[in-house]
């Protein structure tokens, strides 16, 4: 009599998960670098619904290119987001992962025939609707009541609510059946060991990250104006016309610009600087959120020069890794990147406690066991999952 191997019996198949958005790159920090990265070691079989010339595969991720040159906002409500679901219908996964508030429509049809959907919450959505430029003055408060409506309504229908901010999370609970708080921390692993001899950095100050208004562009080129100092300067520039704007001030010539880096060579960046900028304007969306390039450059073990915000002051005082300002002040900054010029011994200093910090509190490999734990729930493998979800909950 022939006994059946264990062996002989078809493979488990692995979860399938698929990230959906229609905004972000496909090489987007928070979407691809950490968790769809995170979820595809973990051993999930993981897609990436995104804006792409091309399928391809990246770092065990499928990617499914939207091809829509040109786009713009209505072009991604509609066409791309059309685009998109037929792609997530057709992938049948386990689980989706919506990434945008212009997919929530996508979002409530998958919920519809029955798939699990989880909302990643960015940023405080009625907050940003009132600073966008893009939106007229008139519009943006009742636009932004009007979101505040939809978003929370429909969250009460979606399987469970992620977002990168603890401010945030206040608005889905209660709401959503599930929230959890994912933040944005760095990856210690991105960054090594910060060089110990700092007189080997360079008489430079950096920002990394997108290169808007609000984020302070002016006011960092007009700071370092007043410096013998250069400001090392990636990302991208919105809107475009921005930088031809910018790059007519006479600060400008002390700017080397960059422009958008991969993960190495930003690494790389801020390993030439003795400090990164991270001044805001004082808006509510930024004045509550933790700012991930602050994180950033304290992981990378330089200090930082940040706005002073109440909530970010207080993490910046707690572990001495850095200086804060006015970031309406262009004054203000300049000082701030003197003293670091000047300082080289506290500057150093500084920067060995924001990287210390980050190993202790603030980075991606405390946050990702949250993440895993919401899936290994979602999916259904098991208890400890639950438990562990249930305490990063709380």
């Amino acid at each position: 009599m022939l006994l059946r191997s264990e062996s002989s019996a078809p493979p488990e198949r692995p979860p399938k998960v698929a990230h959906l958005t229609v905004v972000h790159h496909v090489d987007d920090v928070r979407i691809f670098v950490k968790q769809c990265r995170t979820l595809s070691a973990a051993g999930y079989e993981v897609h990436l619904i995104a804006p792409s010339e091309e399928d391809t595969e990246l770092d065990g991720v499928l990617i499914h290119g939207l091809r829509q040159p040109g786009c713009n906002r209505l072009v991604r409500m509609t066409t791309r987001g059309l685009n998109a679901f037929r792609t997530a219908r057709r992938l049948d996964a386990d689980v989706y992962h919506v990434h945008d508030p212009e997919l929530m429509p996508v979002a409530l049809f998958l919920r519809l025939l029955g798939k699990k959907v989880v909302y990643d919450s960015h940023e405080h959505l009625p907050q940003q609707i009132l600073t966008k430029p893009w939106i007229p003055a008139w519009l943006r408060h009742p636009l932004s009541v009007v979101a505040d409506l939809v978003e929370s309504t429909a969250s009460r229908l979606l399987s469970a609510v992620v977002t990168a901010e603890p401010y945030v999370r206040d608005r889905f609970v209660g709401r959503a059946p599930t929230v959890i708080t994912v933040n944005n921390y760095p990856m210690i692993s991105e960054f090594g060991a910060p060089a110990e001899d700092w007189s080997s950095r360079e008489e430079a100050v950096c920002y990394a990250g997108d290169i808007t208004e609000l984020r302070g562009i002016r006011k960092m080129i007009g700071a370092i104006e007043g410096t013998d100092a250069r400001l090392l300067l990636a990302g991208r520039f919105s809107p475009p016309g921005l930088e031809g704007e910018v790059a007519r001030e006479p600060g400008w010539s002390q700017v080397e610009f960059l422009g958008h880096l991969p993960r190495p060579a930003l690494t790389g960046m801020l390993a030439r600087a003795r400090a990164g900028l991270v001044v805001l304007s004082p808006v509510p969306n930024y004045v509550q959120a933790n700012p991930t390039k602050m994180f950033e450059y304290m992981a990378a073990g330089i200090p930082v020069i940040a706005s002073n915000f109440p909530a970010w002051a207080t993490i910046v005082n707690r572990h001495e890794c850095g200086l804060c300002v006015d970031p309406e002040s262009e004054t203000a900054i300049a000082a701030a990147i003197n003293w670091i010029m000047e300082h080289p011994a506290e500057a150093a200093r500084m920067g060995a406690n924001g990287r210390r910090a980050v190993e202790r509190l603030y980075s991606w490999e405390a946050e990702r066991e949250k993440l895993l734990a919401l899936y290994e729930q979602l999916i259904g493998r098991g208890e400890p999952a639950s438990s562990r979800l249930t305490a990063a909950v709380r």
